[in-house]
């Protein structure tokens, strides 16, 4: 069976993406990118789902899925993010 796993580069969806790759699953590990830099957000070495660290979550996903020997896809959803949630 093929899975999509939403990866944020934490614990939860990297574990996810292991579990399932270690069952037999074809997994695809894909990460969306919102962060625009537009607003002012000082970087706090504290990430959450959006502002400058984006950078190195989606690369520890990357790195997690090059681990795994899954595809990984960065899906840019900064212009639909900033119409749906900011505006």
């Amino acid at each position: 069976m093929n899975i999509a796993v939403g990866l944020s580069g934490g614990v939860d969806s990297s574990r996810t993406a292991r579990m399932l790759k270690d069952q037999g699953h074809e997994v695809i590990g894909l990460t969306m990118a919102i962060w625009d830099g537009t607003l002012d957000i000082e970087e706090t070495g504290k990430h959450a789902c959006f502002g400058p660290g984006e950078e190195e979550d989606i690369e520890l996903a990357r790195r997690l899925c090059d681990e795994l020997d899954i595809p990984f896809h960065i899906v840019d959803l900064k212009e639909e993010y900033k119409q749906t949630v900011l505006d």
